[in-house]
């Protein structure tokens, strides 16, 4: 009893803590983006040459560039499309395309890993923003470039050709660097476009691979290890751009972190998110982090048991250099791990976020307009034992800093939408297939809003219909011959037309492959029949739609790898069509595909729908999960349904009143509105209906 009580006391005051920490942390966010209009106007006006990317300046504040060939080449457009995200300027629009169409070439390169840094941070961020299909081959061909590189004896993509050590006694030819991890996310969105899972596959094998090898106990890192690549065996753990073989380098300890939490966001394996929780907080609790979060450029400079084999003077650093790259990689991974954790660490964890960009923001880390070779942040440190880049501006430390405000301006926009989004009163509709209709999801979404929001008197109406699709097709043979599968448009306007709802949540995709492998024509009906709808639902009046990917399919022997791998197209698809138009979007299918995943990779015959199609009471939540937090991105959400029924004593008995008035009003209005598909139950009159539905609303009032 008072564990309960005192989470829901927490889960009270967790939106207080957050709003503040979100406040400040936006406070940076205005200055920054003011800055990089500035700065970035100047460089890119005073350097036009496409073949010298920006990289960083001399101790003269001159600015220095870098060729094609180099990892940092695909930053600068990076950031450029990050202002044009925030600006919505032609102007840097027309920048990062060109700079990002510079790169095209840069799609075989197979010389180096980092071919990841530079075609997602550029043709990446371009698909995201623009969802332009042509840059689509281009990045598949970087990461089948990137898979080049993958040895599966090692278990491990190599980054360098060969590494020579500090002492010189030894030269190996598989080094594989902390670096690297920031690379998989190529590989995922490969496997999401091209529909292959060889590439997701890489990266989970190398993240294990280095999960298991390049973490100490205390979850510091090394910066390489260097592996026999005929046997597999680790031959060495070193430094290159550390201060010693065993020290915590900090832009490693900030690379591995914002990996691993990719990682876990695209697989759902709890191990993944514990060790980024166990990274994040060895920054955070480090005995030598500065005041100011800015950490030195490696955390056991000077420090006893730390010898360098390098040729380090000590006298010619009496000030220990800041390393501001660090800082803001880690922010920026630092905001979203919180999106995963319990609240009294995504509290932490934000604070610390903010703390670190309040202190980018201030004169000493931010630049002065036409100073510091144009870029917004000084004091970063390339490679202090290369003496290279020391206490200088890099285009990495900008591109992570720029991500890091999206992420605070993302979390700001989302609670603006959470608080004007649902009116106090009026229809909710929802239309969908079999799972709409289950209505579990539905029931939940409401509950946990009635508990949350007693005194909005909105009505809930679930109109989803088993079997049905917006595309119009039906395979042979459908429920053993007995009916075709029903199309939405037979019944639409009837629904729209009677119900005249105020918001439309829809849900369609699962039937509109017909559970058989991808096919051009079939994917054109999906989308011919998610444009038709929505002018339908634009011509009825409805003041916000808000589209849902489809749920994960679980095939009972391929499980992720059959038709799911269609979903991911529909899915991936519907969620270019909504950034091109600015719909509204709730990705249900990639978050439920990464938890089902991480799942079966703590146990194999685990499943959220025993026939692969219609989830349990665990995929329900897991959907309604996504929406609340869709409209509440600070507050938190127990991913295991059960454990969100313990948390808030109230809920079972909500939801149980909430479902039976929601599948009684549901039956009613199908039968009033009609349709065509056999074996449905008969509603009741909706006048009754509707009086019974008053009646429970009673006793919810009275739960409540």
């Amino acid at each position: 009893m008072m564990k309960s009580v005192l989470t829901n006391l927490l889960s009270s005051f967790l939106l207080i803590f957050l709003t503040q920490y979100a406040v400040l942390g936006q406070q940076a966010t205005p200055f920054g983006f003011n800055l990089a209009e500035q700065q970035y106007r100047l460089l890119a006006e005073s350097y036009t040459d496409l073949t010298k990317y920006p990289r960083s300046a001399d101790p003269n504040g001159k600015t220095s560039f870098t060729d094609i060939k180099d990892w940092t080449g695909g930053f600068w457009p990076g950031c450029l499309w990050y202002l044009y995200e925030h600006t919505e300027a032609p102007y840097w629009k027309e920048q990062a395309l060109k700079w990002t169409k510079s790169l095209e070439t840069n799609q075989y390169n197979t010389n180096h890993h980092d071919i990841g840094f530079v075609m997602n941070s550029s043709y990446g961020n371009a698909y995201r923003l623009l969802g332009d299909t042509s840059f689509k081959p281009i990045i598949i061909q970087s990461a089948k470039s990137l898979l080049t590189r993958f040895n599966p004896k090692v278990g491990a993509i190599k980054s360098w050709d060969r590494f020579r050590s500090w002492d010189g006694k030894h030269t190996y030819e598989y080094p594989v660097i902390i670096d690297n991890m920031m690379n998989l996310e190529l590989l995922f969105i490969a496997s999401k476009l091209s529909g292959d899972p060889i590439y997701k596959e890489v990266a989970i094998k190398h993240a294990e691979t280095t999960l298991k090898h390049q973490y100490r106990e205390d979850f510091s890192s090394y910066h390489v290890i260097n592996y026999d690549p005929n046997t597999g065996e680790v031959l060495s753990k070193e430094t290159a751009q550390g201060f010693s073989d065993n020290s915590a380098w900090a832009r490693g300890q900030a690379w591995g972190l914002y990996g691993f939490i990719l990682m876990y966001r695209e697989t759902g394996r709890e191990k993944y998110l514990q060790a980024a929780i166990k990274m994040a907080e060895f920054y955070q609790n480090h005995p030598r982090l500065p005041a100011d979060k800015v950490p030195f450029w490696d955390f056991d400079v000077n420090q006893e048991g730390y010898k360098p084999n390098w040729d380090y003077r000590p006298e010619e650093y009496k000030v220990i250099p800041r390393d501001a790259s660090a800082a803001a990689i880690t922010a920026s991974a630092l905001i979203e791990l919180s999106d995963y954790v319990a609240p009294e660490k995504q509290r932490s964890f934000l604070k610390l976020s903010s703390d670190i960009l309040e202190s980018l923001a201030t004169e000493t880390y931010s630049s002065k307009v036409g100073k510091n070779g144009f870029f917004l942040l000084k004091h970063s440190v390339g490679s202090l034992p290369h003496k290279g880049e020391i206490d200088v501006p890099l285009v990495y430390a900008d591109y992570y800093y720029l991500e890091a405000l999206h992420r605070w301006n993302k979390r700001k926009d989302q609670r603006k939408i959470s608080t004007v989004s649902l009116p106090k009163e009026g229809k909710v509709l929802f239309l969908g297939n079999s799972i709409t209709y289950a209505g579990d999801y539905v029931a939940m979404f409401e509950s946990m809003n009635r508990i949350a929001l007693p005194q909005h008197k909105l009505t809930y109406l679930n109109l989803g219909l088993p079997s049905e699709t917006v595309s119009g097709l039906s395979e042979e043979g459908h429920a053993d011959g007995k009916f075709p599968r029903p199309c939405l448009f037979e019944r639409v306007d009837r629904v729209l037309n009677q119900i005249s709802a105020d918001v439309a949540f829809v849900c369609y995709g699962m039937n509109d492959g017909i559970y058989l492998p991808f096919d051009k024509s079939r994917f054109q009906a999906y989308k011919d029949g998610v444009e038709k709808l929505s002018e339908k639902l634009k011509a009825a009046g409805v003041k916000r739609v808000i589209w849902m990917t489809p749920p994960v399919h679980d095939d009972a022997n391929k499980r992720l790898d059959g038709y799911n791998l269609v979903l991911d197209q529909y899915a991936n698809w519907l969620k270019e069509k909504a950034a091109k138009e600015g719909w509204e979007i709730i990705d249900l299918h990639f978050p439920m595909r990464s938890f089902l995943e991480g799942q079966i990779a703590k146990e194999a015959s685990f499943k959220l729908a025993d026939d692969g199609v219609h989830p349990a009471k665990q995929g329900h939540w897991l959907m309604a999960r996504e929406m609340l937090k869709h409209f509440n991105p600070d507050a938190y959400y127990a991913q295991d349904w059960q454990v969100q029924l313990s948390n808030q004593p109230k809920l079972d008995k909500v939801f149980q009143l909430v479902s039976k008035r929601q599948s009684l009003l549901k039956d009613a209005w199908l039968t009033k509105t009609g349709h065509k598909r056999p074996g449905m139950a008969k509603g009741v009159p909706i006048k009754e209906a509707v009086s019974k539905a008053s009646a429970l609303n009673q006793q919810l009032e009275a739960a409540l």
